[in-house]
């Protein structure tokens, strides 16, 4: 077993920045897309389909942001310790260190207010 501690990456640009999302159907609101469309074009890779599993690689310095349009209070809950105790940042959406804020983002914290600025347009 591993026994490292989790860290998060030291990427300092979005442009620079592996960014992943979960299902696409979760974006289809016009806000949604419209948001989700302002955060692709601005990071450098993106990956699809991970849902928690992304987060936990923002945890530990595998990508350097997630993001979630829906997401439930017992998914959330122990995302904000595990993503903290890394160094990074996990908000909802509004930027609010919640876990019932009904979506979420996490990032190595480097990236949270770019992200959030994309995301808010």
């Amino acid at each position: 077993m591993d026994r490292r501690a989790a860290n998060v990456s030291t990427t300092a640009e979005l442009a620079d920045a592996a960014l992943c999302f979960s299902a696409l159907e979760l974006y289809s609101s016009p806000e949604a897309s419209a948001a989700f469309a302002r955060l692709t074009r601005r990071a450098r890779v993106l990956r699809g389909w991970s849902d928690c599993y992304g987060h936990y690689l923002v945890a530990t310095g595998r990508v350097d942001a997630m993001v979630e349009p829906k997401m439930h209070t017992w998914d959330n809950a122990p995302l904000l310790p595990i993503i903290t105790e890394a160094g990074g940042r996990f908000t909802d959406l509004a930027g609010n260190a919640v876990i019932d804020g009904g979506n979420a983002l996490s990032s190595n914290g480097l990236l949270h207010n770019a992200l959030l600025k994309a995301w808010d347009g």
